[in-house]
């Protein structure tokens, strides 16, 4: 589910948003989603970061961002063998943090089989200040090693 609303921030007009994503790897990568304070969201695979997609950025325009913007993971399932939980995490689960610097959140297979994986399944909300949740997107990440 994806909801969105317009705030002004700093005279800037936003609206937030979050599309969801799933991101999935078979060679032991890293695998992740950052959230930017520049109003993009991207994709950690290959060792790189790529923007996901301009038309899904979590502020629409990013001059809106940061802002006083927070974000935070919910209704996290971990979905791989290994057991690892997040290979990087940008705060604990449950807990608010501001979007004034970038975001990340990843997971990673613990080892060269095909039977160890990494994964997790989560919500993401962003709220603008102590406000109500503006947005939640579902996302999930899969990292596993070489088959």
């Amino acid at each position: 589910m994806s909801l969105f609303f317009t705030i002004k921030s700093g005279g800037v007009h936003g609206q937030v948003t979050l599309s969801g994503e799933t991101l999935t790897r078979n060679d032991e990568s890293v695998v992740g989603v950052r959230f930017n304070a520049d109003g993009t969201v991207d994709s950690l695979l290959d060792g790189g970061y790529t923007q996901i997609d301009n038309a899904t950025d979590w502020i629409i325009p990013n001059n809106a961002a940061p802002g006083l913007y927070q974000v935070r993971v919910t209704s996290v399932t971990e979905t791989g063998s290994s057991g690892n939980g997040w290979q990087a995490a940008a705060a604990a689960n449950d807990t608010w943090i501001a979007l004034t610097s970038n975001r990340l959140w990843a997971v990673v297979a613990a080892g060269p089989t095909g039977a160890d994986s990494g994964g997790m399944d989560f919500n993401v909300e962003i709220r603008f200040g102590a406000g109500p949740v503006l947005a939640t997107g579902a996302y999930s990440l899969f990292s596993e090693g070489n088959v």
